[in-house]
């Protein structure tokens, strides 16, 4: 394993005393293994034996300090130690993915989640499009569709829970269950399927390991307890909370493990008393047919009856190792982290340059007969958004005014130009692609545009060379070779009063979607460069306001708020008006350049 893979690893407990995460230590010592360093940020730092490449962090939980002071922390953490972490793994918490998401994209660190749950929320919607990488145990652990997701089991401590044989010194049926005193285990139907199974077996006894957490559980907790009272059932046992590192010890000694939750994810406790050896019967449908559990019906003689049968069952042991042990399970994670790392730093891509950008088109328009206009702007409820803000912009720089001679440099198949030759005596289009002009040429005939003609090259090379009161370049201007020769022929070519306006991308938006990097991105400059080229070539800089301001479109809510701030910025034609927001939240700016002196 390429040991380079340095790792923040966030998590709610390091402690591996821990009755419910104790397990979460075993997968940081297996993460080590493979990573030549990892930083754990906690909530809560309890006793830890971790090997020296680890580090680790804590929030202050076991400090009792405030909760202002946990976000003070850990924006300090993720901050001072940026240069000594390469990826990102959040253990289940999804609030540290949307905490931490933007920022780590930024500072281009790779951003992994690990959730395995069977719950949905808006939370865990946004935590995905913040993170680069899903790992889920199961399909049935992540029930969001997403591109994103790696399927590598649950992690099962598989060194630790082995198998043991029984000296049969056991009386009756040894049952046990572990896990939260939780609703969600439906404990209470294992008490009346105990009940049921001692008219069979009188001797069988129920051992239920594990306590509350919350203050609803801890009233579950007594109703179960009010209940065995009730039925006076003398061979049901609540043994409390245990450490981890004990439970191998009660499953090898237990005759058979049960379980009725209905989550319809596959709980690591049941998982683990597998790796054991001992029989399961279960009603969660994530175990129907599973190698090892004896599924059944969510009632009490149902449970009962499969409890009685359990003699002889078992032999799930390996499936667990090959599928589900913690030793695949950090080999697998740090191993796509490392070749997603490893790919963004040592992928060779051919170069940017005008040939490539024209070859790119060709080729694609090439395949694709549709509009490119129509699938670019109009195929989705984002692009229109898109289109109706970069409209917008591209409007209000050309204000009012008639320009005698325009020029739009790279007008791809004229998605804007409809709007320029409204406003220009002549306008003379340059583009490189000759399937664009195909179809430029087309929208030129089909909307009778007179005024207009089409000339083929690549700028500045291939630029006629006369005065233009007009030069506007709409997402194209990423792809000139020379930003500063560029910017010193627009000088050259611009008529007395007349103006440059550029819509460019911005290489600062952090797209929540998480794209891949492309070639036809590595142009892109932000606005504090393009800013000193054009004033080193003599251009005095107008206006600079975003050409598309927005995060999460599809709702309403984002729609609203950010056409508001778009529209305010244009009128305004700044964008100070959201600095820190317009620098990560515009996909393109515009610029409006005038030449010093004229």
């Amino acid at each position: 394993m390429d040991k380079r893979l340095k790792l923040l690893v966030l998590t709610q407990v390091m402690d591996m005393n821990d009755p419910v995460l104790g397990f979460f230590h075993r997968w940081v010592e297996e993460f080590a293994k493979h990573c030549e360093s990892v930083i754990v940020i906690c909530l809560y730092e309890g006793e830890h034996a971790l090997p020296k490449n680890v580090q680790v962090l804590s929030l202050g939980k076991e400090s009792c300090v405030s909760r202002l002071k946990y976000l003070y922390r850990f924006f300090t953490y993720i901050w001072q130690e940026r240069k000594n972490y390469d990826a990102v793994f959040v253990h289940m918490n999804q609030i540290y993915v949307i905490l931490g998401g933007v920022l780590w994209r930024l500072w281009g660190k790779w951003v992994s989640w690990w959730y395995a749950h069977g719950a949905t929320s808006f939370s865990m919607w946004l935590a995905e499009k913040c993170t680069d990488i899903v790992f889920t145990s199961t399909p049935e652990g992540f029930r969001m569709p997403s591109k994103k997701l790696h399927i590598v089991g649950q992690g099962i401590d598989t060194d630790m829970f082995v198998p043991a044989p029984h000296t049969g010194t056991n009386k009756g049926l040894i049952v046990v269950t572990t896990g939260r005193i939780s609703r969600v285990k439906y404990l209470e139907l294992l008490i009346d399927a105990v009940e049921v199974a001692v008219e069979r077996i009188p001797d069988v006894q129920l051992h239920i390991y594990g306590a509350p957490q919350t203050a609803d559980e801890e009233v579950y907790h007594k109703e179960l307890q009010q209940q065995v009272a009730a039925k006076r059932l003398t061979n049901i046992f609540f043994e409390g909370a245990v450490l981890h590192t004990a439970l191998p010890k009660i499953l090898q000694g237990a005759d058979v493990f049960v379980q009725a939750s209905q989550t319809g994810s596959l709980d690591k406790a049941v998982l683990e008393a597998l790796a054991t050896d001992i029989p399961v019967v279960s009603t969660n449908r994530a175990f129907k047919a599973f190698p090892g559990v004896l599924y059944t019906a969510h009632n009490a003689s149902a449970v009962a009856e499969h409890v009685v049968m359990t003699c002889g069952q078992g032999g799930a042991r390996n499936n667990i190792v090959k599928s589900h042990s913690i030793h695949n399970l950090a080999t697998n994670i740090v191993r796509t982290l490392s070749s997603f790392e490893r790919e963004s730093r040592t992928t060779e891509r051919e170069p940017l340059t005008n040939v490539y950008a024209r070859r790119y088109y060709d080729d694609y328009l090439e395949k694709h007969t549709e509009s490119y206009s129509e699938s670019r702007w109009f195929s989705s409820d984002a692009a229109r958004f898109d289109y109706e803000q970069t409209k917008r912009a591209l409007i209000a720089a050309l204000e009012d005014r008639k320009f005698a001679k325009a020029l739009e440099i790279g007008p791809g198949d004229g998605a804007w130009t409809p709007y320029i030759a409204a406003r220009s005596g002549s306008l003379t289009l340059l583009e490189q692609s000759e399937q664009m002009r195909r179809r430029v040429g087309g929208l030129i005939k089909e909307k009778g545009l007179a005024n207009v003609t089409v000339v083929g090259g690549s700028f500045p090379i291939d630029v006629p060379a006369q005065k233009y009161d007009l030069v506007v370049s709409v997402r194209a201007f990423e792809y000139f070779e020379d930003k500063a020769a560029a910017f010193k022929t627009l000088a050259a070519l611009l008529a007395p009063d007349g103006r440059v306006v550029i819509i460019t991308k911005n290489p600062h938006y952090v797209a929540l979607h998480g794209k891949p990097h492309r070639t036809l991105h590595d142009g892109q400059i932000g606005p504090r460069i393009f800013i000193e080229l054009a004033r080193a070539a003599g251009f005095t800089v107008e206006s600079v306001y975003p050409a598309t301001l927005r995060w999460l479109v599809r709702f309403g809510f984002f729609r609203t708020l950010f056409d508001t701030l778009h529209a305010w910025s244009v009128l305004m034609r700044t964008g100070t008006v959201v600095p820190v927001l317009a620098r990560y939240t515009s996909e393109s700016y515009l610029y409006v350049l005038t030449k010093n002196g004229d």
